[in-house]
Order: C-alpha cells, then structure tokens, then sequence
C-alpha cells in the first residue's frame, strides 16, 4: 500500500528536478557548435529525456492519486526510476567533467593507440628488427675480422717458408688475394647496411616524436571538446 505522503513529495520533487534538468540542458546546449560530436549530443539528449519523459506521465498520476481517484499500482516503481535518472543527469555533466579532466591525457593516449595500431606494432616491429640487425652486423664483423687475420696468418707462414715464387704458393697468395678482396666488399656492405639501419632508426624516432605530438594535439582538442559540451568551463572563461 502506497502512503498518501508518498504522492505528494513526488509530485513536489520531480518537477523541480524537471526545471534542474531543463536549466543545466539550455546552458549546455548554448555551448555546442552544430555539426560536431554528434554521437555525444545524442547520448546527452537522451540522458535528459528520459527522466522528463517520465516525469510528464508521473507527475499528473500523482495529482490523481492525491485526488482519491485509482491509478496504476507501478507508478511508485515509474516514480523511483524517473527521480534516480533526473538525479543522474544531473550528476553526470560534473562527474565527466570530473572523471575526463583528470584522466584526459591517459583516456586519449587509449584513443589514438586504438586507432594507431598499426603505427604501434610498426614501431615494436621496427625496434625488435633494430635490435636482432644489430647482433647481425656485428656477428659478421667479428666474423669478417677473423678471417681476415687468418689470411694475414697464412701469407706470412708462407713468407717465413721462402718460397713465394713456387706454383702451389703462388696460387695460394691468389685466392687468398680474391679471399680478401671479397672480405673488403663485405665490409663495404656491412658499412652501408649500418648506414641504412641509422636511417631507420631516425625515422622510427621521427615516428615517435610524431606520436607524441598527436597525443598531445588530441589532448587539446578533447578539451576543446570537452569545453564547447558544457563539460569544461571554456578558455575565455
């Protein structure tokens, strides 16, 4: 059984919650630019609707019921729902405020990874290939480097022998000749590999400066944002 006093303090609190809502809406809504963050527009709009949809049935229910005339045994659950939504409006301009303010930087640094994903794996890829390029290069160079001294070893044993100008010497001295002719080619390569593994790792940091600089141009736009929706008191102000 629903008390009398139960009708009367609703039919006293929604309409004032009611102007709350209508007031907050008409100041927020002067703030908006039209064409933009129309996905937000939508969703706030229908935060406001709802409880004043259902104050606009539950209030003249409650006049009827304070009238002594019968009404519907789920009003008081209709009653209940609309206060709590008209007081959640109400609330969730500043706890957004609030909850996006503080956390801004950290809610668009999420944003641009989920759209830049493919930037970010770019860049985990490209460093890990930095990395294993690296311990290539210089495997080969020690590799390189030894083999090197390996041929200076047998010239001069050959030397020390005396015998430079015999056929089977002389044939060694070539190929160790074309031997060290193609160790000096593979240096001039692992050279300009090394080279080209400086320029990507430039334009990786070029990459993560440009990273940077997104996050922080969407951090000022998601407070401009913010600012025109009545969530942030505007720059001017």
């Amino acid at each position: 059984m629903i008390q009398p006093d139960y009708w009367s303090t609703s039919a006293q609190t929604m309409p004032v919650i009611a102007l709350a809502i209508v007031v907050e809406a008409r100041a927020v809504m002067a703030r908006w630019t039209p064409g933009e963050n129309r996905w937000y527009k939508a969703f706030q709009g229908l935060i406001w609707s709802v409880p004043l949809l259902g104050y606009a049935f539950a209030v003249p229910a409650c006049f009827r019921a304070l009238a002594g005339r019968a009404v519907w045994q789920g009003w008081d659950e209709v009653i209940d729902f609309s206060i709590s939504a008209g007081l959640s409006a109400l609330l969730f301009s500043a706890f957004a405020e609030f909850v996006l303010r503080s956390y801004a930087r950290a809610f668009v640094t999420l944003v641009i990874a989920a759209r830049s994903r493919e930037d970010l794996v770019y860049r985990w890829k490209s460093i890990r290939m930095l990395g294993r390029v690296r311990r290539r290069i210089a495997f080969l160079d020690r590799s390189l480097t030894s083999n090197e001294r390996t041929l200076d070893s047998q010239v001069e044993r050959i030397m020390r022998l005396g015998h430079p100008e015999c056929p089977a010497c002389s044939s060694l001295l070539a190929g160790i000749g074309d031997t060290r002719r193609r160790i000096h080619e593979h240096r001039a390569e692992v050279v300009e590999l090394v080279s080209e593994i400086e320029t990507l790792r430039h334009h990786v940091a070029e990459n993560q400066e440009r990273y940077a600089e997104r996050v922080s141009r969407m951090e000022i736009e998601f407070e401009a944002m913010l600012a025109q929706n009545g969530l942030a008191p505007p720059s001017g102000g």
